[in-house]
Formats: C-alpha cells, sequence, structure tokens
C-alpha cells in the first residue's frame, strides 16, 4: 500500500500524463486495495511545473478527507496521507508550508475529539518522537501553536504542550545558537562563540552511549567533515565527570572532546536535546543550519555545501 500511494503521489507532481507502463495512467480504479486510498485532490492539468502542482496538491491536500467522519482514523489510508503530507512539508518553502499546516490544523480543530486526539497524537509520534525516522522538531513547533489552543484540553495535556513548545522553540534552523562554556580535555575553558571555524559541528555525546558509538562511526567515516573550514565540537553535556574521564579516546584526535563545566548545558536546558546523540550543524555565526539531524542528513548537507 505504501509503494503504490507514494507512487501516486509523485505521478500528481510530476505531471498530468505521468505513466504506469504500456499505456496504464495510475488511478483509483487501478489500485487494487481500494480501502487504502486516500482521497487526494485532482490538480488541474493547466498546472505543469512540479512547483505549481506542489503548492496546489498541499492547498488542497485535505479537501476531499471526511474529518467528520471518526471511522476514518482507523483505516491505514489516513496515517499513511498524513505521512505523505508531513514528507512534502519538509521539502518545501516556509511560506507554503505554513499556509498547509494553518489549514490542516483549522480542519482538524472542527473534528471531534476522537480524530483531534488521534491527529495529535500522530503528530507528536511522528515529528517529535526521537526514535521516529521523521523526526524534526522544527516542523512539529509549527503545529504546536495550534495544538495548544485546541478546545477542551486537560491541564495535564496543556502543561505537556507547554513543555514541548518552550523547549522545541529553543536554536531552531535560523536561529543564532546559544552559546555555552565548554572545557576540553587539557582542562582549558572556551565557549562555542570562540570555536573558530566557517562551519561548527555540534555533537552532544554520551560516552556510555552506543548510538553515540555508531554516530562517531559514521561520521569518522564522512570525507567531507575532513575539510579544514569544518570544526567539530563533541561535548558531553552532562556533570558526570568521571564518566567523561573514562571515555577518554572514545573521540577522534582532530575533533574538540570537551564537557560542560558542572553539566550547564543539561541543567540550565540551554539546548534542548531529547537523546544522544545530538548534531547540530552552525556556520561561522553560529547560525543553525541543522538541528538535531542524523549523519546521513549531515552529509547530504555537507555535500550541497561544498559540492
Amino acid at each position: 500500500m505504501e509503494k503504490v500511494v507514494i507512487l501516486f503521489l509523485f505521478c500528481l507532481l510530476v505531471g498530468p500524463f505521468a505513466m504506469l507502463g504500456k499505456g496504464q495512467v495510475l488511478t483509483k480504479e487501478s489500485v487494487k486495495d481500494k480501502e487504502t486510498w486516500f482521497p487526494y485532490p485532482s490538480i488541474p492539468e493547466s498546472l505543469r511545473s512540479v512547483s505549481e502542482r506542489t503548492d496546489y496538491l498541499l492547498a488542497h491536500y485535505w479537501d476531499n478527507y471526511a474529518f467528520q467522519d471518526t471511522a476514518l482514523i482507523h483505516q491505514p489510508q489516513t496515517e499513511q496521507g498524513l505521512v505523505n503530507f508531513l514528507d512534502l512539508l519538509e521539502r518545501i518553502d516556509s511560506k507554503t508550508a505554513t499556509a498547509a499546516v494553518q489549514h490542516f490544523m483549522s480542519d482538524t480543530e472542527k473534528a471531534p475529539d476522537v480524530s483531534r486526539n488521534y491527529f495529535s497524537a500522530q503528530l507528536e509520534h511522528y515529528l517529535y518522537d526521537p526514535e521516529s525516522p521523521m523526526h524534526n522538531t522544527d516542523l512539529y513547533l509549527s503545529f504546536l501553536q495550534s495544538l495548544m489552543h485546541f478546545p477542551h484540553l486537560s491541564e495535564t495535556d496543556l502543561s505537556k504542550l507547554s513543555f514541548q513548545f518552550d523547549n522545541v522553540k529553543k536554536n531552531k534552523c535560523g536561529d543564532q545558537a546559544s552559546d555555552f562554556v565548554y572545557e576540553n580535555r587539557s582542562g582549558i575553558k572556551h565557549t562555542l562563540y570562540d570555536t573558530k571555524g566557517d562551519y561548527i559541528l555540534l555533537f552532544f555525546y554520551d560516552p556510555d552511549c552506543e548510538n553515540c558509538h555508531r554516530a562517531t562511526a559514521e561520521l569518522k567515516k564522512m570525507r567531507l567533515l575532513a575539510n579544514p573550514k569544518i570544526k567539530v565540537l563533541a561535548v558531553y553535556p552532562d556533570e558526570d565527570t568521571e564518566k567523561w574521564e573514562k571515555g577518554r579516546g572514545l573521540i577522534p584526535d582532530s575533533w574538540i572532546d570537551a564537557r560542560s563545566p558542572g553539566g550547564e548545558v543539561f541543567k540550565k536546558s540551554i539546548y534542548f536535546i531529547q537523546a544522544m546523540p545530538t548534531i547540530y550543524l552552525l556556520d561561522k555565526s553560529k547560525k543553525v543550519i541543522l538541528k538535531d539531524c542524523s549523519p546521513a542528513k549531515l552529509d547530504k548537507q555537507l555535500q550541497q555545501i561544498f559540492g
């Protein structure tokens, strides 16, 4: 089901005459499992460019979805449709994405309680959960502002959403990264803003974290990280100095291996670190380019920067 829907979405965007092969146009009728069909809007054939078709698709994405039909939230096409919607939002300009989010949230707010709760939980699962392959707190933030104003929220739900909002808005892409003090293996203290480099890779890690070990190994293999324009700053953000001392040698010699004195990065919540490792890419002025990204996404961004 997922492959068919994604293929159809691709056909919607690349043009009105996209074919499956042997002259067969992909339509709802050509899909065997009608039960899993999401009601995508029909894009006018007069819109030819991918950008025009994408803008139209997002503006009308949920037009044919019956928000009042609570039975639909138990059908796989609803979840798949939402996943494809979120995937598209990551690929477009912020103005178009903001309008699409507001339209969707307006429809969701008017839906029955059970449907509102379903979509709220799905958004949290896909965008806020650090284990989700679609994890994107900047995108989640664009939904949070509406979620916090949904009717009939309990005090517990409002408190949770407020906590999420206060934290995910920190160090967003495009913002200036928050400065902090770190201490290197020689016991010398510096600040993030003292650290020179055309680009700073900020790598928050824990010496006992297996995911951190795997990410370190992946980063070491990246050819572009050897570029002298990039400075890698690996920081243990907690206060357990003994653990950090035992982890000596885990970080490559070419990187800065540091700790946060007194665990201030954690204690003062200077950065919202949901899970280890957490990776940021900053430019020369310490503006955030990538936030809480995977090594794969980092590598893709570096390839775009350096060619």
